[in-house]
């Protein structure tokens, strides 16, 4: 689930943009009345049809950078309240990533502190957490700009972003993304990302109050218990974000979570599933985002799906979806027509 304040806004740019919200709210299961409700909650998957829906209907392949700069910091709720108070940015990030269930378990903000990218900046990653969902740019777009637009509220007079990730291809125009980031974009990367000078993160804030936050702490703890997360779930989300980094093994995932092997497999076992049952879940998720949202070539989403040679991911490929990857590709994941009978068949087939 996840708070309708995320929503705050959607109504009235559907109907600017000449769409029917109601319709689109009740095709997607959500009571109208919900959006009055900031606290009221909304089926995660729901709100991700919401955003790709009307981005569809609408025609408008902005929909959720616009709806991003209807929100700010103040979406968030009492998480708002101790991010305002926190010492410094960065701190205010990281309460932002420990606490980001408080808006909803289904999506994440992590802060990696050293950038590959570049040197001198940390990212800012936001991503959806859900096993099992269709390719959602939208949303990534949508939760970058309100991540921008509370950092610019944070330290309105230093922040900049220096890049903008994302990991789909472009929807619009590098101006469109210009206008709302005031940063170079830099799409079909490894995650949705926002790249800030370390410097500017370890700034001191102006105004915080060290009571406030301890207050704003309280009440989440007292009126948004953290949601109990199974081990299998905490090893996805750790896989999910160590795939790139060729870390994504089970005994050091296991040394993330500080647990031996051993004991990650037999709690694994005991959820009814296994290491490499969730690694093959995961790989398969983001293979069917980038052949489908993206343009990469084979070789870079190979490597950015931890594949020692690309053969192994058309191996995979073929397993998971029947066809190779550029077959994917071609039809966006949908099973591909029937074959003449004077084709080759699908055995003999090479990328």
């Amino acid at each position: 689930m996840t708070r309708a304040s995320g929503l705050r806004g959607y109504r009235e740019l559907v109907r600017e943009l000449g769409g029917n919200p109601v319709a689109l709210l009740e095709s997607a299961g959500v009571a109208p009345s919900h959006l009055d409700d900031d606290d009221a909650l909304v089926p995660m998957r729901s709100f991700l049809q919401l955003l790709e829906d009307a981005a569809r209907t609408c025609g408008t392949v902005d929909f959720g950078m616009r709806m991003g700069a209807h929100q700010d910091i103040t979406v968030l709720g009492p998480l708002a309240v101790a991010m305002q108070n926190a010492a410094t940015p960065l701190e205010a990030m990281h309460c932002a990533s420990r606490f980001l269930f408080v808006q909803s378990p289904g999506i994440a903000l992590d802060v990696v502190e050293h950038s590959l990218h570049r040197a001198d900046c940390a990212e800012v990653r936001y991503e959806v957490v859900l096993p099992r969902v269709p390719p959602h740019p939208q949303v990534l777009e949508h939760g970058l700009l309100v991540a921008h637009r509370i950092m610019r509220r944070l330290i309105p007079e230093a922040y900049r972003a220096e890049e903008i990730h994302l990991p789909h291809a472009a929807l619009s125009g590098p101006a469109a993304y210009g206008r709302y980031f005031h940063a170079p974009l830099r799409h079909e990367q490894s995650h949705a990302a926002i790249l800030v000078r370390r410097s500017v993160l370890q700034m001191p804030m102006k105004t915080i109050n060290d009571a406030l936050r301890e207050m704003a702490m309280a009440y989440i703890d007292v009126h948004y218990p953290r949601p109990g997360q199974s081990v299998s779930a905490r090893v996805r989300q750790a896989v999910s974000r160590s795939l790139t980094t060729g870390m994504a093994t089970q005994d050091q995932i296991a040394g993330m979570m500080a647990m031996h092997p051993r004991t990650l497999r037999r709690r694994l076992t005991a959820e009814g599933t296994g290491f490499e049952h969730i690694l093959d879940g995961v790989r398969r998720e983001a293979a069917t985002r980038y052949l489908t949202t993206t343009q990469m070539p084979m070789n870079q989403v190979s490597n950015l799906l931890g594949f020692s040679a690309q053969s192994a991911f058309t191996r995979c490929c073929r397993r998971w979806f029947g066809m190779s990857p550029r077959q994917v590709r071609r039809t966006g994941g949908l099973p591909a027509p029937p074959r003449p009978a004077a084709d080759v068949p699908l055995a003999a087939e090479r990328d």
